[in-house]
């Protein structure tokens, strides 16, 4: 049986990692204001939030099911590394595939 206070407890989780998610991309957002580098449209900002939003939610699945912490950091590890291999190749394309534009 659900606890009766689960649902509101998610809500405010999956606000809290939203909140976040947008907070992170003040940063570039600011950098934009201040700088004249590299522009961000409102394309990159959507696609690095996806990005961001989707590691956390499954960092947060993976959690639920795995109890070992030793396994926990390494899934965290590895989807750290994903995300951060996605974002180089999404901006620079190191590894060159197409969906860098090469």
């Amino acid at each position: 049986m659900m606890e009766s206070n689960s649902l509101p407890n998610q809500n405010k989780k999956m606000m809290t990692i939203v909140v976040s998610i947008a907070l992170t991309l003040m940063a570039p957002l600011l950098m934009e204001q201040f700088t004249e580098g590299e522009g961000w449209g409102p394309f990159d900002f959507a696609v690095v939030g996806a990005l961001l939003l989707a590691a956390v939610v499954i960092f947060q699945v993976a959690t639920k099911v795995v109890r070992d912490s030793k396994h926990r950091i390494a899934i965290g590890a590895v989807l750290g590394l994903a995300l951060l291999l996605v974002w180089i190749e999404l901006a620079v394309g190191l590894i060159a595939t197409p969906a860098a534009g090469s």
